[in-house]
């Protein structure tokens, strides 16, 4: 059986898609285009059609508005938008997605207006800063937020006139989340019952918003492996009554553990707590319910809030992810190595690798890495020190940042499993600069090698903030050095010490000068220098 070539199947993909395109009913969009305030015909404003593919916008029909105020276009389905701009007003669009019948769509032609917002607490009337405010038009596109000030303040200028709700929506304070004029949200902070106000075409509105304190849940979080208060970030997930999930709510456990929920309104809860990234911790439902993988809310304890009220005392025994625990020691004299990376990264399909956590060595040479999420092959590394030689669980060297290449190890959800032991031999280091004739720091990738090709290392390095590069450990020997940078079309490669290369991957030692690591030491001042008009040097291709 002979198969394709894959352009021929892309060929053919393509050509099957512009068929169905070419197939499609056709339907129609229109509608009327007016003045705000006075609903008068918007003379001379141009209402464009586009498509928008991979391939970017389309222009496929365009109109411009007349005494008849309206415009109709006759078009095949699609992910489709219409835009409406008029010279000194805002220009409007609406995203119509792929309509599949005929559409209309009014538009209301504004001189560029502005809402001027106060966010206020309701008791003291003091300004109520770094929350979060929703301004959401009713009728057509434009959504738009944004973070109260040291003030309580937040302007949105230069929009539409028309009918908008204004809405403070900011899950992480101790108030109810409320609209203008004393809506408050209910659970889940869906806007759609709120009232409207209206913005008038050219108009400066002035908006305050004075809210109310609401019912807070309070407890303790504790670490179920090592015994004692959780510290740090929390994701607290709140359910309705019937399960539905309504909002994840950021807060912080301090030192004794003790958490709040605030500002939530009136009603019915499920809570789940979590953690995330390198504070990971396994989702549990009230009371204790397990929750990796997912679970169904209302398996756990209803939680009833009123007024201010606080419901105290829902506390959580939260376990940090999967667990590695070990030693790292020096290979020759059997020295603890304190300091020392050890890094947890899970492989995925066989082709990626993820980083989920890392933690130091303490003094006598052991470690605890938890927080790694998930489930399934993790690679256990350890490295990152310019005295030793990075390895990957168990005895394989490496010479990369990410340190892995031994075996995968299996680990389920939650698992601890310890003897992640790994003796590290002796090695030195190679550090340097990179820079222009004038001294600035610049990106570059440096590849380094020894002299028989077994050992080597491949370095990203930016420029300023981050200026020049270090090898973590490599094993003492003879090693070569060189650099390569890309500005526009132009490459250039350099082996230390300043001669030409053709690229990294064809660097050959008999162009650079040697570099001799001795075990504990780091063999600095490896530089490269790229010249200023070596940057526009090169062959550019149409």
């Amino acid at each position: 059986m002979r198969i394709a070539p894959l352009h021929v199947w892309l060929r053919m993909s393509l050509l099957a898609v512009l068929l169905m395109v070419g197939r499609a009913e056709a339907g129609s969009i229109g509608g009327s285009v007016t003045l705000l305030g006075n609903g008068q015909p918007a003379i001379g404003t141009r209402v464009v059609l586009y498509r928008s593919s991979f391939f970017g916008d389309e222009l496929l029909e365009e109109h411009l508005i007349d005494a008849g105020g309206s415009y109709d276009f006759d078009v095949h389905p699609g992910n489709l938008r219409v835009v409406a701009s008029l010279a000194d007003h805002v220009t409007v669009a609406s995203f119509l997605g792929a309509p599949s019948a005929p559409l209309t769509r009014n538009f209301q032609m504004s001189l560029p207006s502005s809402i001027q917002l106060l966010v206020r607490d309701a008791g003291s009337l003091a300004p109520v800063t770094g929350v979060r405010a929703r301004l959401e038009p009713v009728g057509f596109d434009g959504n738009a937020g944004g973070t109260t000030s040291g003030t309580g303040a937040l302007a949105w200028s230069g929009i539409a006139g028309g009918p908008y709700r204004i809405c403070i929506v900011e899950p992480n304070d101790a108030y109810l989340n409320e609209c203008f004029d004393g809506y408050h949200l209910p659970p889940g902070d869906n806007p759609s019952g709120a009232p409207t106000t209206l913005l008038g075409s050219g108009q400066q509105l002035m908006v305050t918003i004075d809210l109310d304190p609401g019912a807070r849940i309070t407890g303790t979080a504790m670490d179920t492996y090592r015994q004692a208060p959780v510290q740090g970030p929390l994701v607290m997930s709140l359910y309705d009554s019937s399960g539905n999930f309504q909002n994840d709510v950021n807060t912080t456990a301090d030192a004794n553990g003790l958490y709040a929920v605030t500002g939530l309104p009136p009603g019915d809860y499920y809570l789940q707590a979590s953690g995330m990234g390198a504070h990971y911790y396994s989702r549990q439902l009230y009371p204790a319910i397990p929750c990796w993988g997912g679970c169904d809310p209302t398996d756990g304890t209803l939680l009833t809030t009123t007024g201010t009220s606080t419901v105290p005392g829902i506390d959580f025994t939260l376990h940090p992810g999967a667990v590695a625990t070990g030693r790292v020691t020096d290979s020759v004299t059997g020295t603890a190595l304190a300091g020392v990376t050890v890094t947890g990264l899970q492989e995925l399909g066989g082709l990626f690798l993820i980083s989920k956590g890392s933690t130091h060595t303490l003094a006598d040479g052991t470690y605890t890495l938890a927080h790694m999420d998930g489930a399934g092959l993790f690679h256990i590394g350890a490295g990152g020190v310019p005295d030793h030689v990075s390895e990957s669980w168990p005895d394989t060297p490496c010479y990369v940042p990410q340190c892995y290449g031994g075996k995968a190890q299996v680990f389920a959800a939650d698992q601890v499993r310890s003897g992640f032991d790994f003796a590290l031999d002796p090695g030195g280091a190679i550090s340097g600069a990179i820079r222009d004739t004038n001294g600035v720091d610049l990106d570059a990738s440096v590849y380094i090698r020894n002299e028989d090709n077994t050992v080597t290392s491949f370095l990203l390095r930016g420029g300023s903030p981050n200026p020049g590069y270090a090898t973590d450990g490599l094993p003492p020997g003879t090693y070569y050095a060189a650099a390569s940078r890309s500005h526009l079309y132009t490459t250039q490669c350099q082996a230390y010490a300043g001669r030409e290369c053709s690229s990294l991957s064809g660097f050959n030692p008999s162009n650079a000068t040697r570099i001799d690591i001795v075990a504990g030491t780091t063999v600095s001042g490896i530089d490269f220098t790229f010249n200023d008009d070596e940057r526009f040097r090169g062959s550019f291709e149409d």
